[in-house]
């Protein structure tokens, strides 16, 4: 089979999970031939030319309309494609002659629902790999014979880290204390773990710090004034900018990262967290979505809740020791190699329809 994958605007997660599920289909070593097509070099996935000649590599370029709408059906046509995988919003008004299948990340804006209508009406087949895309075609009125939902996964190289020399370089580059909870600045509700830590330290008397890793941005006014009024602000510290590589050493470290998104995030951190052998507190979103049993659910628009699940997690270190175990286990659960298989088993059955 011919299939062609749209490998553009690969930042973010969005792109992280382009790249993951590409290098899953190259890496299962099938007779199929894959097409990548990006629009800047940075994009490339086959790492251009080709490979035991399953890879081809094209870069298309021109305005984003003319991209997604006209170059994209025409190349896929010339390259007689069976299915096509592209991004929610690339959905091709020209016709590919070809089974399309957009990959969708979230659904939020009038934009999104307009596009995924017209798709939908043009016989489009979807991905999803979170439970709110899924509810929200269903509520479209999208078949479930149309509707992949699969994982995301992280790369096998991410595990917890041992090595004291590494661990050591961490702590001092970033001054963290000796025992801590760690949050990302990137998550949706610093503010309430904030308040749900203040809690916990204060009535609880737990010794760990909290790490707020990252750069706080635009939030740093509101954030560093809730950290002053808290009352345990002198526990409460932020890292600035991780680089990418410590964020395993960081995890490794933490006794407990809280993560609670609300915002449908996709959820690499909290398996970058279970891999590196942290136990993790999350939102039902999450929870449905990315821990499963490993993870400690909790009601993130509630402070109490919040810190309930810190302090459950914090003071059973036998539950903390579970939820490693637990944690491994999900992990080997969601990898590439299985999103690919499924992913293509999927496009299979569409396309011998």
């Amino acid at each position: 089979m011919q299939v062609g994958v749209v490998a553009r605007d690969l930042q973010g997660d969005r792109g992280r999970y382009i790249r993951g599920l590409a290098q899953g289909l190259l890496e299962l070593r099938s007779p199929d031939r894959f097409h990548f097509y990006y629009n800047d070099p940075y994009e490339m996935v086959g790492n251009g030319g080709s490979w035991d000649g399953r890879i081809g590599d094209k870069r298309l370029v021109g305005p984003r309309w003319w991209w997604d709408h006209v170059a994209l059906p025409t190349i896929a046509r010339r390259d007689r494609v069976d299915a096509l995988l592209c991004t929610q919003g690339g959905f091709p008004l020209v016709s590919a002659r070809c089974p399309v299948f957009p990959i969708v990340h979230s659904i939020e804006s009038h934009w999104d629902r307009m596009w995924l209508r017209v798709a939908q009406k043009r016989g489009a087949f979807f991905i999803v790999y979170s439970k709110g895309p899924f509810d929200q075609l269903i509520g479209m009125d999208v078949g479930l014979d149309k509707i992949l939902w699969t994982n995301i996964a992280i790369d096998e190289e991410v595990c917890r880290v041992t090595a004291q020399d590494e661990l050591d370089r961490v702590v001092e580059k970033y001054a963290l204390p000796g025992k801590f909870i760690l949050v990302s600045a990137a998550n949706d509700n610093v503010l309430k773990v904030i308040r749900a830590y203040a809690t916990v330290r204060r009535s609880h008397g737990l010794e760990w710090s909290l790490v707020i890793a990252g750069d706080f941005g635009v939030n740093r006014e509101g954030w560093q004034l809730e950290i002053g009024a808290s009352g345990v602000g002198r526990d409460i510290l932020g890292t600035g900018d991780v680089d990418e590589k410590d964020w395993p050493a960081l995890y490794s470290l933490a006794d407990v990262f809280v993560s609670t998104d609300e915002s449908g995030s996709l959820g690499f951190p909290l398996l970058e967290a279970m891999a590196c052998g942290c136990p993790v507190v999350c939102s039902p979103l999450e929870y449905r979505n990315v821990t499963g049993v490993a993870g400690e659910r909790v009601e993130p628009s509630e402070v109490a809740d919040i810190a309930r699940g810190i302090k459950e997690v914090l003071r059973d270190s036998s539950l903390r020791d579970d939820m490693r175990l637990r944690g491994h286990e999900r992990v080997d659960e969601c990898t590439w190699n299985r999103v690919a298989k499924e992913t293509m088993r999927f496009l299979t059955e569409v396309v011998s329809r």
